[in-house]
């Protein structure tokens, strides 16, 4: 089989500056919860709890501030999102990633629906060899992701300017052609 060419996916801003906006609409609600009255909490009948109300407030516009500050990393990002070549894959599309990821590593995939969000979780060979201690986050992310899919290798398409459905034909194409070499 003849040796596919280095291809990219690049990021796709218009879906990142979406998740910028929704994250920076939900942080600016979080700031109003924080700075709401509390006589204005005790009249909605509702909410008895003043001070829960501004600690959620605090946990959205810390939560919310951090993804819009990610998606802003990501929007100044000029690299690629997602790089396949004949060694293997590249992913930089999320925080998590994994660094080139051989297809002679691969033994597998499995797609799989978390929440509407659609994922290819890629089953490795030697999975404890991609669980190198990384930093705090990215080390628990791994971690999960492996004790509940075997893997700590999930790829999505939807920070990439692809479709899942395009993504999962090309990442199978290249596994096909260039994994069993």
């Amino acid at each position: 089989m003849p040796i596919l060419a280095e291809e990219i996916v690049n990021l796709s801003r218009r879906k990142i500056l979406f998740v910028v906006v929704a994250a920076l609409l939900l942080a600016g609600i979080g700031a109003w919860l924080i700075f709401l009255d509390d006589d204005t909490i005790l009249s909605a009948r509702r909410f008895h709890m003043p001070w829960f109300i501004h600690f959620v407030g605090i946990i959205t516009v810390l939560f919310f501030g951090a993804c819009a500050a990610y998606g802003i990393r990501k929007l100044l990002d000029t690299s690629a999102g997602f790089i396949f070549n004949a060694s293997g894959f590249i992913d930089n599309s999320i925080s998590v990633g994994n660094g080139t990821v051989p297809w002679s590593e691969i033994v597998g995939t499995e797609e799989v629906v978390i929440s509407m969000q659609r994922m290819l979780v890629v089953k490795l060979r030697d999975p404890e060899k991609f669980l190198e201690p990384g930093w705090g986050l990215r080390e628990i992310i791994k971690k999960a992701a492996y004790k509940s899919y075997n893997s700590p290798v999930i790829l999505t398409s939807t920070l990439l300017d692809i479709d899942f459905a395009s993504f999962v034909s090309m990442f199978e194409r290249y596994r096909q052609t260039c994994g069993n070499r």
